[in-house]
């Protein structure tokens, strides 16, 4: 069983990395984005929340711990990556926990409120910032 997890986690970091591909010169232009530039960039951040929120739930799976359910189960996810696993271990460092829950939020906003109400001043860090991030975040989870 384990070994359809890390399929299944090394499926979905695939995936990340075709999306950031896919959209390399959106994230990589240097001007504020337009209306339509805005909400394309804010379905990647969507996207590629959604497929972190794949590889925890598998890593969760791998190592046999429960998966939240309830309403906030989605922080609730989050929270149980940053408790040391039954070797002492996290699946990453505290320091992405806030980083991760910020992209969470943004999904959260962008899933229950229209797109004319996005701000790029709002998603600008998290915009400008996915490619290392990602990077980063992705180094660990090999490394699991």
């Amino acid at each position: 069983m384990h070994k359809a997890h890390i399929e299944n986690i090394k499926f979905q970091i695939q995936e990340i990395d075709k999306l950031l591909k896919h959209y390399a010169g959106l994230l990589d232009k240097n001007e504020i984005p337009d209306a339509v530039e805005l909400a394309a960039l804010a379905g990647v951040l969507h996207s590629f929340y959604n497929g972190l929120e794949r590889i925890f739930i598998e890593y969760l799976k791998k190592e046999n711990v429960m998966i939240p359910t309830g309403k906030n189960w989605h922080k609730s996810l989050i929270d149980c990556l940053f408790l040391p696993n039954e070797y002492g271990k996290l699946l990453l460092p505290l320091t992405y926990k806030e980083i991760i829950t910020e992209y969470l939020s943004f999904r959260h906003f962008y899933r229950h409120s229209y797109s004319f109400y996005l701000n790029w001043e709002d998603m600008k860090h998290l915009s400008i910032e996915l490619k290392s991030n990602w990077k980063n975040i992705k180094h660990y989870l090999n490394n699991k």
